[in-house]
């Protein structure tokens, strides 16, 4: 099998397809977050997970980023490592300091975890985290979504994947592109002296739990945030939730020239490029002019790329060039065709 997240017909026919259907169960293509409990008129407790093989930035930021799909912020979390009988016990060192860090720095407390050696990796990580959304935000968020719906795409396509390939591929990248390219395209500080490359934190770049928050409160419905699999891959799994047809305009995407030529030179595709800190709402029409003048007042990179529809069918259609194009499920992350780990 492919490296990432499952493909969507595996998630499908071997893992969700068997878990018991009780009153509180919500697993799904296409939610990012479960519901621990449900309090009418008070709160939801929810929970959400992020992995990470080699980052203990990277799978909390992933975590935080799909409990923020229900508005809510973290406020506990649980950290599970997988190491290799092989793995130092200063490289789990580091990560426990790493994590001790970002729970102070974030004001997540730490309540747990497990630690396991097993298998012949050399420490994968997941962190679980919890959180509180109002009940309001849980009640604009059990609306049906509906055809006529517009799609919203929040943040450029393949940003972070482009970032990643940067920092590890950077010697080989230095064959085609300038030094100063780089550095101020690819989520790092610009610099014309020799110091070391230092990236930005994923904090500032890639978190969501603010805008999303103020998404639902302004309208939003349905969130889904981009990860493995790209922005392709989230509105496949958005119209598989819905019940839904897509139909997106390809020059609505927002994605960045420099990650567009990154792609090119590794001859991968940016729209199945690894997305954290980007998102899709889904947002009916009469919240469409809210939810841009918070967009533009936050900021924001977005834009309308199109809309839900009655029709089955998931099309991706161009208004500058004859092209149209259906869009399938996504069994592997194009990041992994150029790097090991993420």
């Amino acid at each position: 099998m492919n490296k990432g997240t499952a493909s969507n017909r595996i998630l499908k026919r071997s893992i969700i397809k068997h878990i018991a259907r009780t009153d509180v169960t919500n697993a799904a293509v296409g939610i990012d977050y479960a519901v621990l409990e449900d309090v009418p008129s008070r709160f939801a407790i929810i929970v959400a997970e992020g992995f990470s093989e080699i980052s203990p930035d990277q799978a909390y930021i992933r975590a935080v980023n799909n409990l923020a799909m229900s508005g809510a912020e973290p406020s506990k979390m649980m950290i599970n490592l997988l190491a290799s009988p092989e793995t130092q016990e200063q490289t789990l060192r580091d990560i426990m300091h790493r994590f001790t860090d970002i729970s102070r720095e974030q004001g997540v407390a730490i309540i747990g975890g497990n630690t396991v050696y097993a298998g012949a990796v050399k420490c994968n990580i997941t962190v679980t985290v919890y959180g509180k959304t109002t009940a309001e935000r849980r009640q604009t968020l059990l609306q049906k979504v509906k055809p006529g719906y517009k799609i919203v795409v929040i943040g450029d396509a393949g940003k972070s994947g482009a970032s990643m390939i940067c920092k590890e591929k950077f010697e080989e990248l230095r064959q085609r592109f300038s030094e100063s390219y780089l550095k101020e395209n690819f989520l790092m500080e610009s610099s014309l002296d020799s110091k070391p490359l230092v990236e930005k934190s994923l904090f500032d770049t890639c978190g969501l739990a603010d805008i999303s928050a103020k998404l639902i409160d302004a309208g939003a419905v349905y969130l889904h945030d981009v990860s493995f699999g790209g922005v392709y891959r989230t509105l496949v799994e958005m119209s598989e939730y819905t019940g839904l047809g897509i139909d997106i305009c390809h020059e609505r995407v927002p994605i960045k020239q420099s990650t567009i030529e990154l792609c090119e030179f590794f001859n991968i595709n940016p729209y199945q490029l690894l997305g954290t800190g980007e998102l899709c709402a889904a947002v009916p029409e009469e919240a469409i002019d809210s939810i841009k003048t918070l967009l533009t007042s936050e900021g924001v990179i977005f834009d309308v790329a199109g809309e839900f529809t009655a029709s089955k069918e998931r099309v991706v259609h161009s208004e500058s060039y004859h092209m149209s194009r259906n869009l399938n499920y996504y069994d592997c992350d194009e990041i992994y065709k150029v790097l090991e780990a993420v």
